[in-house]
């Protein structure tokens, strides 16, 4: 190979990585963004959303569990935790609100508690 064709390929090479980079970085702005402490014990969630989709995902006791919907799902979410107690269910007012933070926790107590903060970031 010549030097012009590696000097391509490399070119070639930096912009397909510049590009995928790019995309991974640049973030919706109405991403919706969740955190769930759990301060209760080890638990297994469900997250049923109004579109009928359903996302899973567990975490332990004493971690935090985040994540972002780069899709923003619309409607209130139906979230449901189960523990060895038993489950423990999300407040009936538990959404994803665009460009925001949902941010939750799992009291000691066995119960969800929630707040909002718009434009809000882990």
């Amino acid at each position: 190979m010549s030097p012009i064709h590696l000097s391509v390929g490399a070119v070639v090479a930096a912009a397909t990585v510049g590009f995928f980079l790019a995309l991974n970085l640049n973030e919706n702005p109405r991403a919706q963004r969740l955190t769930l402490l759990n301060e209760y014990q080890d638990a297994k969630c469900t997250m049923s959303f109004f579109d009928g989709s359903r996302f899973r995902f567990a975490v332990r006791k004493d971690q935090r569990y985040n994540r972002t919907f780069k899709a923003p799902k619309m409607g209130f979410v139906l979230m449901r935790c189960e523990t060895a107690s038993g489950a423990v269910d999300a407040p009936a007012h538990f959404h994803l609100i665009d460009g925001g933070l949902a941010d939750a926790v799992l009291q000691r107590w066995g119960v969800i508690e929630v707040r909002y903060t718009e434009g809000g970031h882990y």
